[in-house]
Order: structure tokens, then C-alpha cells, then sequence
């Protein structure tokens, strides 16, 4: 099932998809859900990318709770955590009868998400992450500042394999 879901994010045009499970520093499960795709910016010279960041976050009904702008290998860098209350899904009713431990009460995730971008870039870097402990948003958080804050969006060199633009 995680393999149909990573393919299936892939297939949207994410350039990867992760999980991330290991033991963090003080014994407890990481267990963490990264994406990374490369957005279109605004062509607005003057917007507040970190309110753009921050609104679409909300949009998906996430609670924003800690927006920072900070300077990446690109330039500009926006990271924020937020949280939501996920419902577990009425499916899982089906695997408790059969023994299985679910959740049965909503779940406090933790999320985090980083926007790097070159000045006047048309396309910028977006880093997501979902972690299933709300208290472990900072250390995710962390986690995808560095990947955005590192990474670079570099187009297509001549002569690749890339689309042929239409003739």
C-alpha cells in the first residue's frame, strides 16, 4: 500500500516521497512522511511569500503555529509547523475486530513545510512533512529546512531527455 501511495504521488508530480522511521535521540520512533515537488511562484515581485506559505497551510485546515523566513543555497527560504486533528478513517473499524491495534479517537499531527526559492524565480522548491507525534514537529521541521534550505532547482540542460516544446 505505501509503495501504490508513493507512485501515486510521484504520478501528481512530486520529485520524491518518503518515509522516514527511526529511532530519535531519546529512544522514541520517528516516524515521518516527507514530500518534495517544485512549485510555480507568483510572477508578483512584491508578495509576502511566507503569508503565501502560511494561507495555503491554512487552506488545508492545518493550525499554523511558527512561521520563519531564513536564506537557502537559492536564496529566500520560508518554513512554518502547523498542526492538524486527523480522523482515523471508518476502515479501520474492520481491523480492530480482526486484533489489529487502531486509532480510535482523533490523531494531533505534526506538519512541516519549506518554500526555497531563487529571487525572481518562476519555480520554487516545496518540502512537506507529516510526522505522526505532534511533538516531534520541530525536529521535522528541521529536517525539511535543511532539505529545502540545500536544494536547487536547476532547469533541464539542452539536448535531455525533456519534453520537446510543441512546434
Amino acid at each position: 500500500m505505501l509503495l501504490t501511495w508513493r507512485e501515486a504521488m510521484l504520478a501528481r508530480g512530486a520529485v520524491s516521497h518518503g518515509m522516514v522511521s527511526a529511532p530519535q535521540p531519546d529512544g522514541t520512533p520517528a516516524r515521518w512522511q516527507v514530500l518534495t515537488t517544485v512549485v510555480e511562484l507568483p510572477a508578483e515581485p512584491d508578495i509576502d511569500v511566507a503569508a503565501v506559505l502560511a494561507d495555503l497551510v491554512r487552506a488545508q485546515g492545518d493550525e499554523v503555529r511558527y512561521v520563519e523566513t531564513y536564506e537557502t543555497d537559492m536564496g529566500l527560504g520560508v518554513g512554518l509547523m502547523a498542526s492538524r486533528e486527523v480522523l482515523p478513517p471508518p476502515e479501520l473499524a474492520g481491523l480492530a475486530a480482526r486484533g489489529w491495534e487502531v486509532a480510535d479517537a482523533p490523531v494531533q499531527v505534526g506538519v512541516a513545510a519549506a518554500l526555497a526559492c531563487a529571487p525572481g524565480a518562476p519555480h520554487g522548491l516545496l518540502v512537506v512533512g507529516v510526522c505522526l507525534a505532534q511533538d516531534q514537529a520541530p525536529a521535522l521541521a528541521g529536517l525539511v529546512a535543511v532539505m529545502a534550505g540545500r536544494s536547487r532547482v536547476r532547469p533541464e540542460p539542452p539536448g535531455s531527455d525533456a519534453e520537446e516544446p510543441a512546434k
